[in-house]
């Protein structure tokens, strides 16, 4: 099929000349050359009309998905007989049959370098313009081209914002990604994928694959990671209108990303591991139990107020979102009026509103549940956050677990909510990149653990508890590596950091520790660990200036136990332990003293 066009170029020049409207977005001003040009496809036929030819004659029909591959009928070759140029970019399957029906004249035979960049565009359409004696016409031209393209490029790095995703490209589309703002890690193409050349881009972990329409080959990398796929064409229709292309692959890419922003979780301004560290203190404080046993006995245990005290802080000094805000805003003041009920010894009101907080924890706690559910979490690795995820993480007890399970058979109801409980902290936890394919590993096998625990399926969870174990040791001790090397992620104060770092130093039991090892004379193997976990995180706190000495002289003290531990040596850490005893309360008020003054 032969597709002829003489263009509108000489129409648009007539009605500008009489004051017509001004030229469409996508059609340049050209000046009429009187040349007979046979194009092979509509590509090359467009790199023509830009340089001012008008006569064109296409031999490859714009409808076929890849113009080079047309099989053109005899008919379709015979305008080339009487062409002034015949032009082809070389790579046509039918390119022998045009240079056959050209005869012996190789001089009108022209080789255009088709590609969508300006660079490329503005070497071809100037050179052609040349050729045909249309110099100013392609000049109009390329001025016009230049400013629409910018225009056009502007519109979309502006809708489809700064993008970081890894973007792997067909070799021939590549230039639309700079189109875009999108720098390319890897091409693919024109040959068919080898497995070894599909495994190097598989791993560059694509997140955008930006395909060729007319040749495809993309389609195993999408498969193998999920990527979304562009499909971006070349080709102009029988228009051959070059900027037509650019205002169909806007289009496109603009619509890809932003059906791809409707589907990504949202982002919130609150600080997600905030959030998640609130709502698995908050869980694990034992709201149940406590209510059960108020009703049950009438009686107030010592340690209910410290817990609900200590709750009650963290979740006052958490940035809540506006959707959340309200909520938790009443659930603290529900913990202060119950704690008020336990200061007085009022059984019978602190009956009521452990019911009360009990509720209300479950409510907030799904409200949290289902934000975090939706939400992307952003920002650069803290110190500080990736102490408490492993903190959290390392006293799971996933070694008893593994260990129960193996020797039980049985699951303890218990095991889903700790390891739910760690998922959560370590999914919102923002991992350096030296440790974040080894967290997202060992994140993605604690959700395999938990749906095994869920499913009450022993034999694949006794499996996956060994895994998340030996997985645990493995990125505890990688974080430990990494946080020996790490600067602070701030050096701002943060009462929320501030008030997590008090609640693991209050919890570490180091009464009971100096209690014990006065009392025993022997050293707990658990000590260390415990002792070792609070001098991490205490040492990741960016301690305002007020409290800095004091903290520092703690964590150095928490040093001397520990070796004091390690070495096993009973005496110094006697004397060692009461030190770090007195040292805690001391600290620890001091703590609230300061957080009463910087209220959230």
């Amino acid at each position: 099929m032969i597709k002829r066009l003489f263009v509108l170029a000489i129409l648009v020049a007539m009605l500008s000349a009489c004051g017509a409207p001004a030229t469409p977005a996508t059609t340049a001003p050209v000046t009429e050359s009187k040349l007979k040009i046979v194009a092979s496809t509509t590509w090359v036929g467009a790199f023509a009309l830009a340089a001012g030819a008008t006569d064109i004659t296409v031999i490859a029909p714009s409808t076929t998905q890849h113009p080079p591959d047309y099989d053109p009928k005899p008919s379709d070759l015979e305008a080339i007989s009487s062409a002034d140029y015949v032009l082809m970019a070389g790579f046509e399957g039918f390119a022998a049959r045009m240079q056959e029906a050209a005869g012996g004249d190789t001089s009108k035979l022209i080789t255009v370098m088709t590609e969508n960049s300006p660079e490329m565009i503005h070497m071809e359409v100037t050179r052609l313009g040349e050729l045909f004696g249309t110099q100013e016409a392609a000049a109009r031209y390329l001025k016009y081209f230049d400013t629409e393209y910018s225009l056009l490029a502007g519109d979309v790095k502006a809708r489809i914002g700064e993008h970081h995703e890894v973007v792997v490209a067909q070799a021939f589309v590549t230039p639309w990604a700079k189109f875009a703002g999108l720098d390319v890690a890897g091409t693919y193409g024109p040959m068919p994928l080898t497995p070894e050349e599909l495994k190097t881009l598989v791993d560059k972990k694509p997140a955008v694959i930006l395909e060729n329409f007319h040749m495809g080959g993309g389609q195993p990398i999408v498969e193998a990671t999920g990527a979304m796929k562009i499909d971006l064409i070349n080709f102009p229709d029988e228009s051959m209108d070059l900027l037509k292309i650019f205002h169909t692959n806007a289009g496109r890419i603009e619509d890809a990303f932003a059906k791809q922003a409707a589907t990504m979780p949202m982002e919130i301004s609150a600080d997600l591991f905030e959030l998640s560290t609130a709502q698995v203190i908050m869980d694990s404080a034992g709201f149940h139990g406590i209510a059960t046993a108020l009703g049950e006995t009438q009686t107030i245990d010592p340690t209910y107020l410290s817990t609900v005290t200590s709750v009650s802080k963290i979740l006052s000094h958490t940035t809540w979102p506006a959707d959340l805000n309200d909520q938790a805003q009443a659930f603290i003041e529900s913990l202060g009026t119950f704690a008020a009920a336990l200061e007085a010894d009022n059984v019978a009101d602190a009956v009521t509103l452990s019911e009360t907080v009990h509720d209300a924890q479950h409510e907030l706690s799904h409200s949290i549940e289902h934000l975090l559910g939706d939400a992307m979490n952003m920002g650069e690795a803290n110190t500080f956050d990736v102490s408490v995820a492993q903190k959290f993480m390392d006293s799971a007890g996933f070694h008893g677990m593994a260990t129960a399970l193996a020797e039980t058979q049985t699951i303890d109801p218990a095991y889903l909510s700790t390891v739910t409980r760690v998922h959560t902290i370590l999914s919102h936890t923002v991992f350096p990149s030296g440790l974040n394919d080894q967290a997202q590993a060992f994140i993605e096998s604690l959700g395999t653990f938990a749906a095994a625990l869920e499913a009450d399926n022993i034999a694949d969870a006794v499996t996956a508890s060994e895994t998340v174990h030996d997985a645990q040791h493995e990125l505890s001790h990688a974080i430990e590596h990494w946080l020996g090397d790490a600067q602070k992620g701030t050096t701002e104060s943060s009462a929320f950091d501030l008030s997590v770092a008090q609640y693991f130093m209050d919890k570490a039991g180091f009464h009971g520790m100096a209690t014990a090892l006065s009392e025993t004379q022997t050293i707990d193997p658990t000590y260390l660990s415990s002792v070792t976990s609070v001098h991490t995180i205490l040492s990741q706190v960016a301690w305002p200036a007020d409290l800095n000495d004091q903290a520092q002289a703690f964590i150095e003290s928490l040093g001397t136990f520990s070796a004091a531990l390690e070495a096993d040596n009973i005496a110094d850490a006697v004397t060692a332990s009461e030190t770090v005893h007195d040292a805690q309360h001391e600290l620890s008020h001091s703590i609230d003293h300061f957080l009463e003054g910087h209220a959230h």
